[in-house]
């Protein structure tokens, strides 16, 4: 393949590629990464897998291993407006040019790479560049055929389980949790969240099988949640989503020497942060709660916050893909129960849903642009709730970019 002569470049080749085409094999990705000398990071490497929560629990364990001194790197998806998103070195993006040295050094392999394999290469080179104590891998879909699994790992990391992508990893709780099981490798440790007794009996079957260690959060954790989680990433579930990278991060910690104290706890939770999870932002008199969540399992878990504020938004505004839009689903944005629910259309290639067709599903309103149901929702006045795809989130950070970074800027360590 001939190199890239610029950030942009290597940008435009992926994104001829499709975000969700997927050949679901190694191969490639154990060619490139053997070609590039990366299937087996200097660091202590963790996999993180899951339906819900594999974004927060990433930042939550990066949040521990930086208190604890650690230099780290991050991969994660999806991005909202620039692919430098997706990787992080102790909690900073890395600036175009590196990413290009890091995307030549993959394109001399001459690979043949899907978007996301592309997407961990680059991250791999990247953290081997900067010489990272820890790093932490997000998967992007399933378990067993992602590319994060080609990469030898020191534990694996399951956040809740629940149906999504039934279209790609196949229909029913008991299928996805398989294929995300999947990625066990033998004997290598498995820290699970809570989950339900049908995923539960997966996780076992699959652990037993690998002979992995397998912990799940207790129902009662001995560890207390700092209350300055929710000053970063508030919600009960995130409080859920902090023990489990506790329990993960402890056991980690032992490994390399070093104890967890309430203290690695607090700095920890005060490091954590994501954009677009149940964020506030302010545009002139107008405030708005982003939420990334696209699947019931998130949106139940939406609709519980927005339920306990004393002054909880009473307007909407919602899109969907169109293989989202399932009976379930819209009827949870039905029992939200707003007064006005504003539907723009969104960019989101052959997975778009017409705002018109969703609107009269939801009993909303259909607009031509995300700007414009802003613009309605600052009339009525009051709070308004933006969910229901990340396509959605990323136009507004398109449109506002300085709610991408932390609220404060005094929290690096």
């Amino acid at each position: 393949m001939t190199l890239f002569s610029s950030f942009a470049a290597f940008e435009a080749h992926v994104n001829t590629l499709g975000l969700f085409h997927m050949d679901l094999r190694l191969e490639r990705m154990d060619r490139v990464l053997t070609c590039l000398e990366r299937t087996r990071p200097q660091g202590l490497t963790l996999q993180v897998l899951g339906t819900n929560g594999k974004g927060s629990t990433s930042s939550m364990l990066e949040g521990l291993a930086r208190a604890q001194g650690r230099r780290t790197g991050v991969f994660s998806s999806p991005h909202f407006v620039s692919l430098r998103e997706r990787v992080r070195i102790d909690g900073a993006l890395l600036d175009e040019q590196q990413w290009l040295r890091a995307a030549n050094s993959v394109a001399a392999c001459d690979p043949e790479l899907t978007y996301f394999e592309w997407m961990t290469a680059v991250a791999l080179e990247l953290f081997a560049i900067h010489d990272v104590d820890v790093l932490i891998l997000e998967a992007g879909l399933g378990g067993r055929h992602d590319a994060t699994t080609a990469v030898a790992v020191d534990g694996t990391v399951v956040t809740p389980i629940g149906e999504d992508h039934e279209n790609i990893l196949g229909p029913g709780l008991e299928r996805i949790a398989a294929d995300k099981a999947g990625a066990f490798r033998p004997g290598v440790p498995v820290f699970s969240a809570r989950q339900s007794a049908e995923v539960r009996n997966v996780l076992e079957g699959a652990a037993e099988k690998c002979r992995s260690p397998l912990r799940f959060v207790p129902s009662d954790p001995p560890c207390d949640v700092p209350s300055c989680l929710a000053e970063r990433l508030p919600g009960t579930h995130q409080q859920d989503n902090f023990r489990l990278a506790t329990l993960a991060w402890s056991a980690c910690a032992k490994q390399l020497g070093a104890e967890t104290s309430p203290a690695i706890l607090r700095r920890g939770a005060q490091l954590a942060w994501l954009p677009g999870r149940l964020q506030w932002c302010r545009l002139g008199e107008l405030e708005v709660l982003l939420d990334g969540a696209h699947n019931l399992p998130a949106l139940e878990c939406l609709q519980q916050f927005v339920e306990a504020l004393e002054a909880p938004p009473r307007q909407l505004i919602f899109s969907c893909l169109s293989d989202k839009a399932t009976a379930g689903l819209l009827e949870q944005i039905r029992q939200f129960n707003m007064d006005a629910v504003w539907v723009p259309e969104i960019a989101a290639g052959p997975r778009n849903l017409p705002a018109r067709q969703l609107a009269s599903q939801v009993g909303g309103t259909a607009v031509a642009t995300l700007g414009h149901a802003l613009q309605c929702a600052q009339e009525a006045g009051g709070r308004v709730l933006i969910c229901g795809s990340l396509y959605l989130l990323a136009e507004f950070f398109r449109l506002h970019p300085r709610f991408l970074v932390p609220p404060t800027s005094d929290l690096s360590t």
